[in-house]
């Protein structure tokens, strides 16, 4: 088979030509995958919800107690966690 940049004889299974580095042979089709989509309205309301507890249930706890730091500790935590679990494993 010849080179179809430099006509050089290369093999019939070569991918590239030794020479001149060009695609001896039909390339193969890109195949596009297209971004999965993210379930924006779903993050939104796990969001609010979360909030909207720490918002009724950290005004509940004593002041100055470690049950207050652990509740707004908590907070961010469970928004993470949350979020992780919707968004799923990520893909590179």
């Amino acid at each position: 088979m010849k080179c179809r940049s430099c006509g050089t004889t290369i093999a019939d299974k070569a991918i590239v030509c030794f020479r001149c580095g060009a695609p001896a042979g039909e390339l193969p089709p890109q195949v596009v995958r297209p971004a999965p989509s993210r379930p924006f309205g779903l993050l939104l309301v796990t969001a609010v919800v979360i909030t909207a507890l720490g918002a009724w249930l950290i005004p509940q706890t004593p002041d100055g107690t470690w049950v207050r730091w652990a509740a707004w500790a908590a907070v961010p935590v469970v928004t993470y966690a949350a979020v992780r679990l919707i968004r799923g494993p990520r893909s590179r």
